[in-house]
């Protein structure tokens, strides 16, 4: 926080563009109105269109990965979990470091980290992903 002002990054992403054109769009405007709704004033935007949630090898990821790592951000809000990745074992690995930069995320849809829950948060999507494993 610098200020008093909290610096949030929007991160968007969407699999295949030419699929689902207003698809981004639409992530952008759920992730808008819950800025607008918190008071957020210093806000930058990430986006990530055509690229897979499978790894983070996306261009604005990596730069808002390298700006959370420089103090640049208190704040990631997404439209849900699933934006930062589809594998919930390396989310959970990312979502951990947010937590050494004191990074927080937040979903539009009710996801959150803090330093005392993300850990617990973390476990928990990691057994989940566990035992989906162990039924196929």
């Amino acid at each position: 926080m610098q200020n008093g002002k909290i610096k949030a990054a929007v991160y968007l992403r969407l699999a295949n563009e030419s699929l689902h054109g207003d698809e981004i769009d639409l992530q952008r405007k759920a992730v808008k109105g819950y800025v607008v709704e918190q008071g957020y004033s210093s806000v930058t935007e990430y986006s990530d269109n055509g690229y897979t949630g499978c790894n983070f090898d996306r261009p604005a990821f990596m730069q808002m990965d390298d700006d959370i790592k420089q103090g640049k951000i208190d704040v990631v809000i997404t439209r849900d979990i699933s934006r930062i990745g589809r594998n919930y074992l390396l989310v959970g690995n990312w979502l951990l470091g947010l937590e050494k930069h004191g990074t927080q995320f937040i979903t539009t849809d009710g996801f959150y980290t803090t330093a005392d829950t993300s850990k617990k948060i973390i476990k928990a999507v990691a057994e989940k992903q566990t035992a989906k494993r162990g039924k196929y």
